[in-house]
């Protein structure tokens, strides 16, 4: 009963819906504008006014004659040259600004390049106060609405404020601009350059194209996102146009005014515009079914787009012929930098890393890298004959800008069928799009992820988002693989769409087969997931599994995608917070890596390399949370092997203190959270190896105080003649003799709080004869070898860690 009744309350997709996303990742989930070519000489105002296709973020099954993209290795190119390629583009764009505040004369016209250009600096970041802005801004308040590219762009530079403010600074002209483009729509659905051009025209056979039409569609999308009215009708008569228009092997041409008469093919740009057209009419038109979450007004998702099986065909054109050199379908070097733009917002609206098997955003960053003039200034000729410079400098900088951004969600993919695991299809994009930089002080994206995917391109993100509304069929390959992607530092977010009972029993029984030693436990309300950011409520019943002092899997059954997906309501504003706080709480507090960063796997991979001559590291068993960061001691040596001649394992091996073998470990590390329990048999055995020359490094992992005094007792036991007594700082331990020369250390936040003035290191060691035989840690280094972070972790500052472990460990073997 209570299957049917979710399943009456929840969305069924086309099961074979976004089956095309199988091996499909990107950068980011933000949606705005760009330019399309024309099928003929465009006026020079259309040439500078534009605007970019965008994708659709739930695709449909890509069209069975498409081969299966494959994955090519992407060309070379960093974070640092991207952003120095930014910067000379923004100061390339800024010197071309006029007096006036305008960029280009264009036909005794001012507006489209300056609103382009303008949004191009505010997307590089550069602040509204920057004396070129504000002239711009200034320029664009005086402009009158006057032709479609014009005031498109016009109104999505003024609503690129509004987002970066927070409130609606242009609500008049913004107003006025949609009421406008809503009147310039022909009786088809489409749009034209003038409402003038129309008069003769109504219904816009003559008159409109795809180019001014999409460009129309992405700005009313962005106002009604912002929380402008735009009317149903447009939505539908816009969607309509362009079902009407695509052509037979699923491409668009220039559209109804030439290309339907002259039989142009379809092309690259025109074929993302049709693909954003139906995106944005089947999201707002989508989205305009209000409903409350929890309420039985949720049944409204129900049904499928119209438009799905035409964009999957759109997409496979796009497969089929994708290319970051070329402009597929145009000759060569025809509105390339507009195509590039358009292959950018294809990808970040559908959260794809890959189109046709290749990255994207590398290479094309890589392209605009190595073709950036000395000057900043990126430029092309197109087929009239003309060489925009500061158009494409502006569409150059959108391209980076836009792609450059960390991925913070990774949307598991773990059917076929999209009813089953795209329920709420556009909660990814609105969730990372309202957090904007409330995380880390910089835009956050999103991508989609499968369980064949690497665990590199898993571990691209920090917070795995698997959604559901039925049990899931995982293989022990696909539980594995999430074992490793938590492991590796990442956090798990199960969300039981509509509050499908089977969805939650099958994520409680995942979480009882990957984490055996933790079980599944509602949170209590002291939980720092409910205070990291905001501070919420334990009503959301959150329950999560702990390992360690990190709690690595989280399970919402009351439906949080939901929230995320209405995110336009104010009653979804709490679970957009909790999302803020599960976030948060993931990352641990730290800034995403940059996009372009290589994802390194922590701890050895392959087979364990144990030569003969090679020195072992023991990670000691206990009852006390032993093994819940596997990785520190693996990266610890791989810090120390760069450091000394000698051969040393690769990893460290879990041994037990009873083994008959232990001498065969001269170093033994112990971490844990709780009380060891040791037996009085492991207890003898680690004193007799103490006392032969071994050694024993302790970490408390969280810095938690059950395992600092479980310690303190276990050593004085098992080495009563030895008291653990701090170590002095004028030790050889901190000594550039030893390792790294050691004066102060910093702390996480929470240890600063508790201990503002601590800055020192604080160690403590058992000392028999000369040398320390152990050396324990109350506050953790591990996340500092490791780099995973929890909330409330006692720790060391990650560099500072990073040099103290050092140095314990060439001790240790120097003495």
């Amino acid at each position: 009963m209570q299957k049917n009744h979710a399943h009456r309350h929840c969305v069924r997709y086309n099961t074979q819906e976004m089956a095309y996303l199988k091996h499909n990742h990107t950068r980011g989930a933000r949606t705005h504008l760009l330019l399309p070519p024309a099928g003929r000489i465009l006026t020079v105002l259309a040439l500078l006014a534009m605007p970019l296709a965008l994708g659709l973020l739930g695709l449909p099954a890509r069209a069975q004659t498409s081969p299966a993209p494959q994955k090519v290795a992407a060309p070379e190119v960093t974070d640092a040259q991207v952003r120095r390629a930014i910067d000379l583009a923004v100061e390339r764009l800024k010197a071309g600004q006029k007096a006036d505040g305008h960029w280009q004369v264009v036909s005794n016209r001012y507006g489209g390049m300056t609103a382009l250009a303008v949004l191009a600096l505010l997307q590089a970041g550069e602040p509204l106060d920057d004396p070129v802005v504000a002239r711009g801004l200034a320029a664009l308040e005086k402009l009158p609405d006057v032709e479609t590219y014009v005031a498109s762009l016009r109104l999505m530079a003024l609503l690129k404020v509004e987002e970066i403010t927070g409130r609606q600074r242009y609500a008049r002209q913004i107003s006025a601009a949609v009421r406008w483009l809503e009147a310039g729509q022909s009786k088809l659905g489409s749009w034209g350059y003038d409402h003038r051009w129309m008069a003769a025209d109504p219904e816009g056979r003559t008159s409109t194209d795809h180019s001014n039409s999409q460009f129309a569609l992405l700005a009313l999308y962005e106002a009604s996102r912002a929380g402008y009215k735009v009317q149903d009708v447009v939505w539908k008569r816009a969607q309509e146009s362009f079902l009407k228009t695509q052509l037979k092997d699923g491409s668009w041409n220039y559209g109804w005014r030439i290309g339907n008469i002259q039989g142009m093919p379809g092309y690259g740009s025109m074929t993302a515009a049709g693909i954003a057209s139906l995106h944005i009419t089947g999201a707002r038109l989508h989205e305009g079914a209000d409903y409350a979450c929890g309420s039985a007004d949720r049944e409204r998702q129900a049904g499928e787009y119209l438009q799905s099986e035409p964009v999957a065909r759109g997409l496979a054109w796009l497969e089929e012929r994708f290319a970051i050199d070329r402009h597929p379908g145009r000759p060569a070097g025809d509105w390339h930098f507009y195509y590039l733009y358009a292959i950018e917002r294809v990808g970040i609206i559908t959260g794809r890393q890959r189109i046709g098997g290749r990255d994207w955003f590398r290479e094309g960053a890589a392209l605009l890298v190595n073709r950036q003039r000395a000057d900043g200034s990126f430029g092309r000729g197109d087929s009239s004959g003309g060489v925009l410079h500061e158009y494409d400098t502006a569409l150059a900088i959108l391209f980076l800008a836009k792609g450059h951004v960390p991925a913070l969600l990774g949307k598991l993919r773990w059917s076929d069928d999209a009813g089953q695991w795209n329920v709420d299809r556009y909660a990814a994009e609105n969730f990372t799009r309202w957090i904007g930089d409330r995380l880390s002080g910089s835009p956050v994206g999103w991508r989609v992820v499968t369980l064949q995917d690497s665990l590199v391109d898993l571990r691209g993100t920090p917070l795995l988002y698997f959604a559901g509304r039925e049990a899931p069929k995982l293989t022990s390959a696909d539980k594995a693989l999430l074992r490793s992607y938590v492991d590796q530092g990442g956090t798990i977010l199960a969300d039981a769409n509509c509050g499908n009972a089977d969805f939650t029993a099958a994520m409680r029984k995942l979480a009882a087969d990957l984490w055996p030693e933790a079980p599944l436990e509602r949170l209590p309300a002291e939980h720092p997931v409910y205070h990291t950011v905001e501070e919420l409520p334990a009503s959301w019943r959150l329950e999560g599994v702990t390992n360690g002092c990190r709690t690595v899997f989280f399970l919402t059954p009351n439906d949080l995608g939901c929230y995320w997906e209405q995110a336009r309501r104010e009653d979804s504003a709490a679970g957009l917070k909790m999302g803020l706080n599960i976030a948060a709480y993931a990352t641990g507090g730290a800034s995403l890596p940059p996009p372009l960063a290589p994802v390194e796997l922590i701890g050895p991979q392959g087979r364990p390399q144990v030569d003969r001559g090679t020195l072992l590291v023991g990670k000691i068993i206990h009852q006390g949370d032993w093994n819940s960061r596997p990785h520190a001691v693996d990266e610890l040596l791989k810090l120390a092997g760069r450091q000394m001649p000698l051969r040393l394992a690769d990893r460290a091996t879990p041994v037990r203190l009873t083994d008959e073998n232990l001498g065969r470990y001269p170093l033994l590390v112990m971490c844990g959270h709780r009380d060891p329990k040791l037996s009085a048999e492991e207890k003898a055995a680690l004193g007799r190896h103490l006392q032969r020359g071994g050694f024993l490094l302790a970490e408390a992992c969280c810095g938690r105080k059950e395992f600092d005094q479980a310690v303190h007792a276990l050593l004085a036991e098992v080495l009563p003649d030895a008291p653990l007594e701090p170590i002095p700082l004028d030790d050889p331990l901190f000594s550039a003799a030893t390792g790294n020369r050691i004066e102060g250390v910093s702390y996480s936040e929470t240890v600063r709080r508790s201990e503002p003035g601590l800055n020192e290191p604080r160690l403590y060691g058992v000392r028999i004869g000369d040398r320390y035989a152990a050396i324990y840690s109350p506050y953790a280094l591990g996340p500092g070898l490791d780099g995973v972070h929890s909330w409330q972790s006692r720790a060391v500052a990650d560099e500072d860690a990073r040099r103290l472990a050092e140095n314990i460990l060439l001790y240790a073997l120097k003495f």
